[in-house]
């Protein structure tokens, strides 16, 4: 695997080199972009490479892309394989949840600025509890890089994120009259806006 690329120009060179999977996206993550200040979209970046590869004439192999950085939500996975991705590389959605890595602090509700460690157990009945306003976070090192440390709200449970996530699939699945991926990515249809 090698990455990442923000060019579509340089895709046809990894097949070429005989790479089996490339990483797209350059600075789109959450934390990324606002300290280098440039970043390519991952809506057009991937768009460019899906028109890279309909010209590219006698290249054997194609590598296998996946698409990382900014993928917020289900529905964000669902645009990136429409428009080419082969998989989609998530970080911030899994540490949202309580079953990630890394210590889970509460607000000390008597003073503000005092954070309180809690289990994981504590975090689900918190969450049932309380739901978003349960305010329980974790630190997040963007790139484990601890310039990038910030905290992320703990939003919810692994099986509710795949619940929502398989809700998505099948409703966009339905929509284009797709019952696997290569379906789906066949009978979508978007065009670009600029």
């Amino acid at each position: 695997m090698a990455g990442n690329i923000g060019n579509a120009k340089i895709y046809p060179e990894y097949c070429k080199a005989g790479i089996d999977y490339v990483r797209v996206g350059m600075n789109t993550g959450s934390l990324a972009s606002k300290d280098y200040g440039f970043y390519s979209p991952m809506a057009s970046l991937l768009l460019d490479i899906l028109g890279t590869k309909s010209t590219m004439i006698g290249v054997t192999k194609h590598t296998k892309i996946i698409a990382d950085g900014g993928i917020a939500d289900a529905v964000d996975i669902l645009k990136c394989i429409a428009l080419g991705a082969d998989y989609v590389m998530l970080g911030r959605q899994f540490v949202k949840l309580v079953e990630a890595s890394g210590t889970i602090y509460r607000k000390d509700s008597s003073k503000t600025d005092i954070q309180i460690e809690v289990t994981r157990e504590e975090a689900v009945q918190l969450l049932k509890q309380y739901g978003s306003k349960a305010e329980l976070h974790r630190i997040y090192y963007g790139e484990h890089n601890p310039s990038f440390q910030t905290q992320v709200k703990v939003t919810g449970l692994l099986s509710t994120w795949l619940a929502n996530l398989q809700e998505k699939c099948n409703y966009a699945f339905t929509m284009v009259n797709a019952t696997d991926w290569e379906t789906y990515k066949k009978n979508v249809k978007f065009g670009r806006v600029q």
